[in-house]
């Protein structure tokens, strides 16, 4: 087994952070052609619902791709 450690380093974090602001951006869209007029109750619901997801995503990526190639998956921050 190895261990792989995430640490932040510049290009890494630069590549996580460009991946999750795309990805809220398609769901903050998403949202809005879906819920365009609605309560702000409903809005704000799928916000939370879609964006929680596009914040954990690109992270589970990261994870998964790692265990994958049969690595074990140490997190460190």
């Amino acid at each position: 087994m190895v261990a792989v450690r995430f640490e932040w380093d510049p290009d890494a974090e630069r590549e996580i952070v460009d991946q999750v602001v795309r990805s809220m951006q398609q769901e903050i869209d998403a949202v809005y052609h879906r819920h365009q007029g609605d309560p702000e109750g409903i809005v704000k619901d799928a916000l939370v619902a879609r964006l929680t997801t596009a914040l954990v995503e690109p992270t589970l990526s990261t994870v998964a791709a790692a265990i994958g190639r049969g690595d074990r998956v140490e997190l460190t921050l």
